[in-house]
């Protein structure tokens, strides 16, 4: 899973994949909460 590059120590490889998709984590954060919240 390397859209979790926020939680990764190194901060140049957390750059590095940041430039590739900088909004892919988020962004499957909040459709992840919101299937759980249709199906909850």
């Amino acid at each position: 899973m390397w859209w979790g590059s926020h939680w990764l120590p190194d901060s140049s490889l957390r750059r590095g994949l940041g430039s590739f998709r900088p909004r892919i984590d988020m962004d499957n954060l909040l459709f992840f909460v919101a299937q759980l919240s249709k199906t909850a």
